[in-house]
């Protein structure tokens, strides 16, 4: 095997800022080798074994080989690729953030997933940057991909860290999405009244910089926490008006309906929590939004089973189940104990385990347009 050339080895110098592995794209965007073109560099390195193609389930990668001595090319340490490293996932964190509530979320979800070491060692460079604001953009753009691929504890201290840097309080928007993103992050964790800090304050900066879109998710989040609390007309008063703005900005509506849903059907208003729950269903299928799906399938189980429809709750359960571990987006700490309460009701109201078990099992494997259909009708 040759010996990797100079411009070689002052591209492996740079690789190793990446975490793991890396895309094309990204080194392309990323390395950059004086008189060089970076694309056939990295063709050399793979030829000749140094860098190794990876299985992945989204675009090629690579990696470094663990027989290259790292001694004989020391990482470039320089601000230059450092940035550029930053920029880069900077980019694809604010690009995928509208792209997480959409029809192809699961695929930037996994996108997301893959370079998630590359992600935070972007936000550790950030750390040691004099503009507090790409911290917080980072933040404000990871707040899904945090709370929809369940890794809370993470978004927490990042969050943390963003809103109490030197200069991080100065209202702006940055500001306002990661207090957004850190206070349903808490509520996710039960720390209410974290969330109702946090969010309290993103709803008045929010109207300060008279930001509807803004605002109104500020409102919708503090009924989410309203709710966890237990007041439940607290609640649907905060989902109307987030629904008043996104219907007056023309911004999606299905998450305030299903929460106003929710809302009702603790107070007891049935028909009400019904008809916002397959309003909201039938918005979310028509986006292809199947995070949403989910949602709003638990959202009408649960609601079965308290109007002792034991049987549709069962099915409706099941497939929400399935398709949460399709998309890897386990249920939130904070809903375990009512999921829990719910599950028990519908088993206790079948009676049967064998019944219980076989209805499950039948929504888990319905397909996606029958279990919509028994849903809504």
């Amino acid at each position: 095997m040759r010996q990797p050339t100079l411009p070689e080895g002052l591209l492996v110098s740079q690789l190793q800022i990446f975490a793991i592995s890396w895309t094309l794209e990204a080194m392309l965007h990323v390395c950059v080798v004086k008189g060089e073109e970076v694309a056939e560099l990295h063709s050399g390195l793979v030829d000749i074994g140094l860098i190794l193609p990876l299985d992945s389930i989204t675009e090629p990668r690579y990696t470094l080989s663990q027989d290259l001595s790292m001694a004989n090319f020391p990482a470039d340490t320089r601000d230059a690729p450092r940035r550029r490293h930053a920029d880069y996932f900077l980019s694809l964190a604010e690009t995928s953030h509208p792209l997480l509530n959409g029809p192809d979320q699961t695929a930037w979800l996994d996108r997301l997933t893959a370079d998630h070491a590359n992600i935070l060692a972007a936000m550790h460079h950030c750390l040691e940057d004099d503009d507090p604001s790409r911290l917080l953009r980072f933040c404000g753009a990871l707040q899904r991909f945090w709370w929809k691929r369940g890794h809370l504890e993470e978004g927490k201290t990042c969050c943390n860290l963003a809103l109490n840097r030197p200069g991080a309080d100065k209202p702006s928007v940055e500001r306002v999405r990661t207090l957004n993103g850190a206070g349903v992050i808490a509520k996710e964790l039960g720390d209410l009244n974290s969330a109702r800090t946090l969010l309290e304050e993103c709803l008045a900066i929010s109207q300060k910089l008279a930001d509807p879109r803004l605002t109104a998710s500020a409102y919708n989040n503090l009924g989410n926490v309203a709710y966890q609390s237990g007041d439940f007309q607290r609640a649907l008063d905060y989902h109307r008006v987030s629904l008043a703005i996104k219907r007056e900005i023309g911004d999606s509506i299905s998450g305030s309906l299903g929460n106003m849903g929710i809302a009702a059907e603790c107070l007891g208003d049935f028909k009400a929590a019904q008809q916002y729950q397959i309003e909201s269903l039938n918005l979310r299928v028509a986006a292809n939004d199947m995070h949403g799906i989910l949602l709003s399938l638990e959202n009408l189980g649960y609601l079965s089973a308290r109007l002792g429809d034991a049987n549709l709750a069962a099915t409706l359960l099941g497939k929400a189940e399935a398709m949460r571990e399709s998309l890897g987006s386990p249920l939130p700490t904070s809903d375990v104990t009512e999921y829990t309460d719910v599950v028990t009701l519908v088993r206790s109201k079948i009676g049967n385990s064998d019944e219980f078990d076989r209805l499950w099992s039948v929504g888990r494997e319905m397909n996606i347009d029958s279990v919509i259909e028994l849903a809504t009708n």
